[in-house]
């Protein structure tokens, strides 16, 4: 058994390698510190009390433009940590995910959004909610803010990285990047009929994915 400060060392080590080595590697130079997941953002999916171990090393990094990728890029992290098991037995690094979300222009919403996503990826992977955790294509309801006065889009889907790599890997396992984007309800619609797949392509071809403009028009 791996006495539990060493545990817990060899988790900071595999933290510190995804957030000071492989994120600027493929996303170029942080912009500020990460905002952290706080019990407000659990709070908005109902959990009150009992919260998930580890949920305080769970945030949200932005990373600024560059060269070959004009967007602003929002990337969670924690969300590949792995408190569950020893090394290196695991394969799957915690639950096997991130989520990647890019705007235009900087954005306190995309935070704001990929927070909510983070709660509700880890309160339905620990078994608080009843829900099953996101994976490609899966659309839940936007989080209310009054940044969205004016807009059509009220849902986040998920979706596969356009410019990205689909999967990375740490020392504690790999995992995936899935690429968020926020679509109307009449494109939540298309989605439920012709499938996620379909509506990517609209998306794709109106030049509204992967970059999200909280103020555009419908692609249907």
């Amino acid at each position: 058994m791996t006495d539990v400060n060493q545990y817990r060392h060899w988790g900071d080590k595999v933290r510190e390698y995804r957030e000071m080595v492989l994120y600027p590697e493929l996303f170029g130079t942080q912009q500020r510190d990460p905002a952290p997941l706080t019990p407000t953002h659990l709070g908005y999916l109902g959990a009150r009390n009992g919260y998930p171990k580890h949920w305080l090393t769970y945030g949200v990094h932005l990373f600024e433009p560059t060269a070959s990728r004009p967007s602003w890029l929002y990337v969670t992290s924690g969300m590949s940590d792995d408190f569950e098991h020893e090394p290196p037995t695991n394969r799957l690094a915690g639950l096997g995910c991130e989520f990647v979300l890019e705007t235009s222009s900087l954005s306190t919403l995309a935070t704001d959004q990929l927070h909510y996503l983070m709660a509700w990826q880890l309160l339905a992977s620990r078994q608080v909610r009843q829900t099953d955790p996101l994976g490609d294509f899966d659309r839940v309801p936007m989080l209310d803010s009054s940044d969205l006065i004016g807009s059509q889009l009220r849902w986040l889907m998920l979706g596969p990285p356009r410019q990205l790599p689909f999967e990375a890997s740490q020392h504690s396992g790999n995992f995936d990047f899935f690429q968020v984007t926020a679509i109307s309800e009449a494109e939540a619609d298309y989605a439920r009929t012709r499938g996620g797949p379909a509506l990517l392509l609209r998306l794709e071809q109106a030049g509204a994915y992967p970059v999200v403009d909280w103020m555009r028009t419908e692609v249907v």
